[in-house]
């Protein structure tokens, strides 16, 4: 699961990197990075250890910088610092589909929310979409976007990825042969 962990790591900096620094080169190589690790057959780390990683397509010399500082602290000093300013639900929040990295962190500011829950108490109160988007100066189409979004989250709780299961039974079939 080292492989999920650390593909999950990369994909919050590149996350928070669009809303930081806006460049747009280092946050395609992270997310090409995240996918190629999630995807990876096989350890990471024994892919890291071999030197197979530093060769692999899709990850290049940044990404690569901060795997192996991952491997050989146990950290990534970005990471840490990023879990120190933003909450964990934010960063859940920023990755849910269809909402903008800049739209979450607006509704951070704006909305003064911190956490998933806070987001869903804030649709559970029942405003009406447009009073709330005139409120706070939000377009309402996002908003509704944003409630759908939420609810699509919370149907998948205790759901596996397509992709995750595919590996399983995979591995599952060749062991059976």
């Amino acid at each position: 699961m080292i492989n999920l962990k650390l593909s999950s790591i990369l994909t919050t900096i590149a996350e928070v990197s669009k809303f930081q620094t806006g460049e747009q080169k280092i946050v395609i190589n992270l997310s090409r990075a995240a996918r190629t690790i999630r995807d990876f057959k096989g350890s990471i780390a024994e892919a890291f250890k071999s030197g197979i990683l530093e060769k692999t397509p899709g990850i290049d010399s940044f990404s690569y910088g901060i795997i192996k500082e991952y491997f050989e602290t146990g950290s990534i000093k970005l990471f840490e610092k990023i879990k120190e300013k933003y909450p964990e639900d934010l960063i859940k929040i920023v990755r849910l589909s269809g909402i903008g990295t800049k739209r979450v962190f607006n509704i951070y500011e704006k909305f003064n929310i911190k956490t998933l829950e806070d987001l869903k108490d804030l649709f559970a109160l029942n405003y009406e979409t447009k009073n709330l988007a005139e409120s706070f100066g939000i377009d309402c189409l996002f908003l509704e976007r944003v409630r759908h979004s939420v609810n699509y989250f919370e149907s998948l709780i205790w759901k596996y990825p397509r992709w995750l299961v595919l590996g399983f039974a995979e591995e599952i079939i060749e062991n059976l042969q």
